[in-house]
């Protein structure tokens, strides 16, 4: 006779796997760190920018008391201001573009912070990197991360975390320009009579170099027969002289000089060649 068989339940093998969890830094800790990066962004521009001015100033002082001083000709001009040029754009791109291309990440604004306030040891950076971590955590790691973001923010929460970003050097570069501004513009004024054709030579403009005495042609070209008379006349602008002096060429290559008297005006000078 057959008895009937109580069936045993089925006992499961697997293990219940624990659900896991994305952690990621607060919104008042990447306020802070934003901030800081900021910061660091907008001072290494301001640096580039002194860097371009006192740059542009001095380049262009040296060239116009160059060109002032040997006359420069027309082809010596337009490679300097090529190399003004080139320098300018590299200043602009390394000290300028660069840092706007390559803002600092919240890892690097960490750092930065930790170094000027050491009481925090690694606390910050600790955190930024186990909340940046890619992937989920299990329960009991997720709650140490939290710990560890919530130890954080309670650390730096008295401090200015944006003092960390040293404007020392900033300062240092903004002093120099503005007294290199100061000294050209008023160098540029006080000899402004000369300085703005020295100017418009360095932008290559074809005039000539400005002197103290400048003399202004006045009497122009002429066409004399052989034998004839013929009256130069010539004014003096800036310093007035007490004569002048005219350099005649001939043909020959030979070169005669003749003193010129004032006129009755006490700025023109005239000088008669006889039997030209």
């Amino acid at each position: 006779m057959d008895f009937p068989q109580a069936g045993l339940p089925e006992m499961s093998t697997e293990t219940p796997i624990a659900p896991t969890r994305r952690v990621t830094i607060s919104a008042s800790l990447q306020k802070h760190l934003a901030a800081v990066r900021r910061k660091e962004t907008t001072v290494a521009v301001a640096r580039g920018m002194a860097v371009l001015v006192a740059a542009s100033v001095t380049m262009g002082v040296l060239q116009m008391l160059g060109d002032w001083w040997l006359e420069f000709p027309w082809w010596l001009r337009a490679a300097w201001l090529l190399i003004d040029a080139l320098v300018l754009g590299y200043i602009l791109v390394r000290w300028i573009v660069l840092p706007i291309l390559r803002q600092p990440d919240d890892e690097e604004a960490a750092l930065v912070v930790e170094r000027h306030f050491p009481e925090l040891r690694t606390g910050l950076i600790a955190a930024v990197q186990l909340g940046r971590a890619p992937g989920a955590y299990d329960p009991e790691p997720a709650a140490l991360v939290l710990q560890t973001i919530a130890d954080a923010e309670r650390s730096i929460g008295p401090l200015r975390l944006t003092d960390a970003v040293s404007t020392f050097r900033l300062r240092r570069l903004a002093f120099v320009s503005v007294i290199v501004v100061l000294l050209g513009a008023g160098w540029f004024f006080y000899g402004r009579v000369v300085n703005v054709d020295l100017l418009q030579r360095m932008l290559l403009a074809r005039i000539p170099v400005p002197r103290k005495t400048r003399v202004i042609w006045t009497t122009g070209d002429i066409s004399a027969g052989r034998g004839d008379s013929v009256r130069i006349e010539a004014k003096a602008a800036g310093i007035i002289p007490g004569s002048g002096r005219l350099f005649l060429k001939y043909a020959s290559g030979q070169v005669q000089e003749l003193v010129m008297v004032k006129t009755t005006n006490v700025s023109s000078f005239a000088r008669s060649i006889e039997n030209v």
